[in-house]
Order: C-alpha cells, then sequence, then structure tokens
C-alpha cells in the first residue's frame, strides 16, 4: 500500500532563519513479519519536485516573489516489522 500526506508550512520564515519540518504522527498497522516500512519524502527528479518555496524579498521598498522548487534524497530511513 502506497500514500502520500502533503505537509504545508503555516507560516513565512526569516531569511537566514533555520526552522523545523511540521511533526506529523500516523497510526500504521504492521504487515507480515520480515515486511519493511520505508519512510520517504516525495520527488524523485525535475519531473516529479518533491518540494516548493515561494521566496519574497524586498527590492527598493517594493516585494518581489519568486519560486524556488526541487527534490530531496527522498529515504528518511526503513524499519524491518519483527
Amino acid at each position: 500500500m502506497t500514500f502520500s500526506v502533503t505537509v504545508t508550512q503555516p507560516a513565512s520564515v526569516a531569511s537566514g532563519a533555520a526552522f523545523t519540518l511540521p511533526a506529523l504522527l500516523l497510526d500504521l498497522k504492521a504487515g507480515t513479519s520480515g515486511s519493511t516500512f520505508t519512510p520517504k519524502l516525495a520527488g524523485t527528479g525535475y519531473r516529479n519536485l518533491g518540494r516548493t518555496f515561494t521566496p519574497t524579498a524586498t527590492v527598493i521598498g517594493v516585494p518581489v516573489s519568486g519560486s524556488s522548487a526541487g527534490y530531496p534524497s527522498p529515504v528518511l530511513g526503513t524499519t524491518t516489522v519483527s
């Protein structure tokens, strides 16, 4: 079974500031012993982007927006059901 969850950062992030993505709490049902669970970030390439940003900068007093997108290294880890 495969499913996707979309997470949105609820507020803007200041330039140069560190931030943590919102936490997810998932209720999962284990498969058979020996099966694996592999959470991944979405995105596999330029035709299937996994993250997008809309940065805004102020230039001579005028706010200017742009866009940025990319794809991360998708695998977060693997858990084997025992």
